[in-house]
């Protein structure tokens, strides 16, 4: 074959690969910096859960959703305020005293938090987000988790950004049946014990809800 045929053959094989190449799609690129999660906005600090959980939870606006084994679980957004329940926020004679979303004001007088599940290596992981004004509040803040409530920790309060904190748990899969459809058990979080979870007692607590 002629030399000058055998170096267009190559130089158009290499033309054709780096084209492949060029337009291959992209993986998602997701950070292992928690404060690369988290956006100042108006509103606040807002979290990016895609971005938390490298792709495997997003929230709908109202719900949040899990993503695992092939299923698609939705948690609410919802908690309890001086032992009363409530789902997105919890106001007294129009004024906001508690928040469970993705966006949180650490300097409004308001405690906000929220939670989101992710596997990294086959592990089951819970993310949990609290601000500064529940920091303040409610210092002495436990997470309470496990299929029967056998698991818990002082909240560590590790700083995201502009008074963020997070708190990163192993979550029990036994908690999941029905391939991950149900939740026999959730994730609580604020100033209660392990016992009064177990017994049900929310009375005058303050808590987030992850169930």
């Amino acid at each position: 074959m002629n030399k000058a045929v055998i170096i267009g053959i190559i130089i158009l094989l290499a033309i054709a690969g780096a084209v492949y190449f060029i337009f291959l799609p992209s993986k998602p690129m997701y950070s292992d910096i928690p404060e690369d999660w988290a956006e100042k906005t108006a509103e606040g600090i807002s979290i990016d859960i895609e971005q938390a959980t490298k792709g495997q939870s997003f929230d709908n606006g109202g719900n949040e959703y899990f993503l695992v084994n092939g299923t698609r679980t939705s948690f609410k957004y919802e908690g309890f305020y001086s032992g009363s329940y409530f789902e997105g926020e919890y106001a007294e004679n129009g004024a906001v005293k508690m928040r469970v979303g993705t966006t949180l004001n650490p300097n409004d007088g308001i405690v906000e938090g929220f939670a989101a599940e992710r596997v990294t290596n086959g592990v089951y992981e819970v993310l949990v987000f609290v601000d500064e004004d529940w920091r303040r509040q409610m210092p002495g803040t436990n997470i309470i988790w496990g299929a029967k409530y056998q698991l818990a920790k002082p909240y560590s309060f590790m700083p995201v950004r502009d008074g963020v904190y997070l708190d990163v748990i192993q979550d029990d899969p036994d908690r999941f049946g029905d391939n991950h459809r149900t939740s026999y058990a959730g994730i609580i979080v604020g100033a209660i014990s392990p016992d009064d979870v177990k017994e049900g007692r929310s009375e005058g607590k303050t808590l987030l809800v992850f169930q």
